[in-house]
This record gives structure tokens, C-alpha cells and sequence, in this order.
């Protein structure tokens, strides 16, 4: 599996890497309609702050230079905000 680091223009240290969800199969996994099955793969941006998603998978994303996965990212939907506890 492919996994790429970038520091992207604030400083903050990102890992990009394809997840693929296969599809489940029997009772406890009942068939889902199209409008709600998710997605069959993208990219997963993790951050120690944040995680962001971006579907469909850009060609030939493994290769990409650095500014163009800073493009990904900001194209990319935040998925979980990860809270601070400095304290």
C-alpha cells in the first residue's frame, strides 16, 4: 500500500494513502441501496489534528508532486476535527 508525507503551506504534517472498502456480505450486512452505500475507495488526508476524505481517487495520485496533493487535500472533505487537550 501506498503511503505519501507532505508538510503542506501551514506547516502541518499530512499522510495520504488509499482505502478501499470492500463489500460486506451476509445477515449481519444486509445489500445497501446505491444512495447510501459509501464510497469503494479514496483517499484518506490524516493529520494529528484532522482527517479529510476525497472520492473518487484521483489517476495517478501516487506520483503527484507536493503542491498538487496540497490541491487534493483542500478538494478533500473533513471527516473527523480532532480537539486539543493541552491541559
Amino acid at each position: 500500500m501506498t503511503v505519501r508525507r507532505f508538510t503542506d503551506a501551514n506547516g502541518i504534517e499530512w499522510r495520504v494513502r488509499l482505502v478501499v472498502n470492500a463489500p460486506r456480505i451476509g445477515p449481519m450486512h444486509p445489500p445497501q441501496s446505491a444512495q447510501f452505500r459509501p464510497a469503494a475507495a479514496w483517499l484518506s488526508f490524516d493529520s494529528e489534528r484532522e482527517r479529510r476524505r476525497l472520492s473518487p481517487v484521483p489517476p495517478n495520485w501516487e506520483e503527484a508532486p507536493q503542491p498538487e496533493l496540497e490541491r487534493l487535500l483542500q478538494l478533500a472533505t473533513v471527516m473527523t476535527i480532532r480537539l486539543r487537550n493541552d491541559g
